[in-house]
């Protein structure tokens, strides 16, 4: 029973350094988003992988992070806080409701001048540009 509580500390800690390694990877993206994703014609054409890329790993980070939790509980480990994530988390969603708006947009704007009118389905374009009202104001 010890050398398996070892060998299960010994992968819970493996998996946070690379946890660890990750959080520094998106921090880095992060930063990139806030000093230099300014220009607003480069929203779907250049920002949008990096937009999503770090949407889906801080998503996943917050599966990690709770899984960590319940091994460390299981284990009775003191439990890890990852107020890390939930800072980056809190400092990236203006920058993620701006630029996902943005490239939503942009996208749709390019739908739009592309396809005939006859086409679109008013209804469902008016509760998007409400939906897109009600998150800009």
């Amino acid at each position: 029973l010890i050398n398996r509580n070892i060998t299960e500390i010994a992968e819970l800690e493996a998996k946070q350094m690379i946890f660890n390694q990750d959080m520094r990877y998106w921090g880095e993206i992060l930063h990139e988003v806030r000093t230099k994703y300014s220009v607003y014609k480069m929203g779907l054409s250049k920002y949008k992988p990096k937009i999503y890329e770090l949407r889906e790993a801080l998503d996943q980070g917050v599966i990690r992070t709770k899984d960590y939790v319940g091994k460390e509980q299981l284990l009775g480990l003191p439990v890890t806080d990852y107020f890390e994530l939930d800072g980056m988390i809190d400092d990236f969603a203006p920058y993620y409701q701006l630029w996902d708006t943005i490239i939503q947009f942009q996208q749709k704007e390019i739908d739009w001048s592309s396809e005939p009118v006859k086409s679109f389905d008013s209804t469902k374009i008016e509760a998007l540009l409400d939906a897109w009202y009600k998150d800009v104001y």
